[in-house]
């Protein structure tokens, strides 16, 4: 599967970066014929963008799952709106962080098209220099729901795959984990769960 890298040093990208990256991903057919299925983009900018929104909506339409971090921009009140584009738009699985103890992060950013929460304080990760670090961020609680996506695609067996996205995230809203102690501003659906 291609891994394909949008941002450069200092954490800096464009657009038109990212609406190549998805296009080509979309796109992209391996020696063996295998496609992409999921596309995880722990990244976000405040600005929509149309011909982004083209680029999730052709990826969508050829079966892809796409899955975005919610942002980090939050100032832990439910009631504020902090708004990132990848995750903001409706056709991407948006992701919240949640602690280890299963509150929202302090510093995830809270909307109405929040979708999911996953674990996103202090995940080990790999690192420059084939080091491993604890890393907290949105960015972090993403990838466990595009690997979760991945798991359920695996098992589907469906011969329309423009259906697979509709099929994950209906198995992820019944088998997630609700936390009606928060507002759906913070936490979505509910903790991402496989069972």
């Amino acid at each position: 599967m291609p891994i394909l890298k949008v941002i450069v040093q200092k954490g800096k990208g464009s657009f038109e970066s990212l609406i190549k990256a998805i296009r080509y991903a979309a796109d992209w057919i391996g020696p063996t014929g295998k496609k992409v299925n999921v596309i995880n983009m722990s990244l976000g900018g405040s600005e929509t963008n149309a011909e982004l929104h083209r680029a999730i909506k052709y990826a969508r339409s050829k079966g892809i799952v796409l899955v975005a971090a919610a942002g980090n921009e939050g100032d832990g009140n439910s009631e504020t709106i902090e708004i990132s584009y990848l995750g903001y738009y409706k056709e991407v699985i948006q992701v919240d962080s949640i602690s280890e103890a299963r509150t929202p992060s302090k510093f995830s950013n809270t909307n109405v098209n929040l979708d999911f929460v996953g674990p996103g304080e202090n995940i080990l990760s790999t690192h420059i220099n084939s080091d491993y670090v604890g890393l907290t961020g949105t960015s972090m609680a993403s990838p466990f729901v595009a690997d979760a996506a991945a798991l359920i695609i695996k098992t589907l067996k469906t011969q329309e795959p423009h259906l697979v996205p509709m099929f994950v995230c209906d198995y992820l809203l019944f088998h997630s984990k609700p936390l009606g102690e928060f507002s759906i501003n913070q936490v979505g659906n509910g903790f991402i769960q496989l069972k």
